[in-house]
């Protein structure tokens, strides 16, 4: 029993094997590209994230000289592999796929193309005194046209290189860009708060004015001193008509003359003059005065929008030569500045088949063959003995 059964395992087995082994040889073979990426090594410190894998660790990565993490993303960083998978970067692939003429008879869906693209990631920390990781991104392509892999696959990874530098740099030239805008709006009101000023000094020039206010000023008190001596002179002729026309009171009135002396009509007509001239003088000194309250007035208002004006331009100039200097910055980094990400090894034709994995196909069928016809025919033989041993049991006389 156990010889039939060994034959009947072994002939199965090989017939199973040697129809897997024709089937697997009636399998497209496929053929897959590979892209290597590698980031730029990132200094670790004390607040950084450990991850879980990690954390339990006895031997912390801080002490660890070199560590392979395989295939496990595990540090939090900016996710190129969204990136890669986007749908946005699938279209592309799709176009590119139907603007080759030597690719116009493949047919690739959306679906088939996401199976065929695949992303590998691997970490490692290196270092002596400095912790460091490095990320390698694998991108894999895999089609029945080797060509086509390996194209395909190096086209996909400048694609998402070129939108990773695009996401990089969008944002400093953005800042680039705010800060031309703005620096030149602070030009703009430099140049008006200088116009202003030149307005200022070519309408308005302060000096002159204050020469102006000095010397009304002094004509004022000049004014002022002959009003004094007016005054005096006004006095002096008032006491000397008094005290003529006291005398010719005195005196007997001669028939025939008047009554009046020469000298009085004199002191008299001078003290008119003298008036007129300290009531015109009055008048200047009035005017002058008010003349002098207008242009202090504008003095003051000219003055405190220049001292405005200045002050404002001072802060002007600071704020230009902040900004120039950090646009000129923001310049210097953009040129110098590198992708954490690069092509480290593009994607060559392959000459070896990826697959199918025809001897692990036959192995397997084989295996699983051996298995399951001996359970198969033990079970049969155990379950038509139960069923002998059943019927037996219903023939039998009662």
């Amino acid at each position: 029993m156990i010889r039939k059964i060994i034959f009947i395992t072994i002939g199965a087995t090989l017939i199973v094997g040697v129809i897997t082994a024709g089937v697997s040889f009636l399998m497209d073979d496929y053929y897959k590209a590979t892209t290597l990426l590698v980031m730029t090594p990132v200094p670790l410190n004390a607040r950084d994230y450990i991850p879980s894998i990690l954390d339990g660790r006895e031997d912390t990565p801080y002490r660890v000289s070199f560590l392979t993490l395989n295939d496990i993303p595990t540090f939090p960083m900016p996710d190129y592999e969204q990136i890669y998978n986007s749908d946005e970067i699938v279209e592309q692939v799709l176009l590119y796929l139907s603007q080759k003429e030597e690719f116009k008879d493949i047919k690739l869906s959306r679906t088939k193309l996401r199976k065929s693209m695949s992303i590998k990631s691997k970490i490692f920390f290196q270092g002596t005194n400095q912790i460091q990781y490095q990320r390698i991104i694998q991108l894999q392509f895999t089609s029945k046209n080797p060509q086509l892999s390996a194209d395909v696959c190096n086209y996909w990874a400048d694609l998402g290189m070129t939108k990773i530098e695009a996401l990089r740099q969008d944002p400093l030239k953005d800042g680039i860009a705010y800060l031309e805008k703005t620096l030149g709006e602070k030009k703009t009101d430099l140049e008006n708060s200088r116009k202003a000023l030149e307005q200022i000094e070519a309408g308005y020039h302060l000096p002159s004015m204050e020469m102006r206010i000095q010397e009304l000023e002094n004509q004022i008190t000049s004014f002022k001193i002959q009003q004094t001596n007016l005054n005096l002179e006004i006095e002096q002729l008032a006491k000397e008509i008094e005290l003529n026309e006291k005398g010719q009171t005195d005196r007997t009135p001669v028939p025939g003359t008047e009554n009046t002396s020469p000298d009085v009509e004199e002191y008299k007509k001078e003290q008119i003059l003298k008036t007129a001239q300290k009531e015109a003088l009055q008048k200047q000194i009035a005017d002058l005065e008010q003349e002098i309250a207008h242009l202090r007035q504008v003095y003051a208002e000219k003055k405190t929008e220049k001292q405005k004006l200045e002050d404002e331009e001072i802060q002007l100039k600071q704020i230009v030569e902040n900004l120039n200097i950090t646009y000129q910055n923001a310049l210097a980094n953009l040129e110098k500045s590198q992708s954490e990400l690069r092509i480290a090894s593009k994607a060559l034709t392959p000459r070896q088949k990826a697959g199918p994995p025809r001897m692990l196909y036959i192995l397997s069928v084989m295996v699983l063959t051996a298995i399951a016809v001996p359970t198969i025919y033990i079970g049969l033989l155990v379950a038509n003995y139960y069923l002998n041993k059943f019927e037996k049991e219903l023939t039998l006389p009662s």
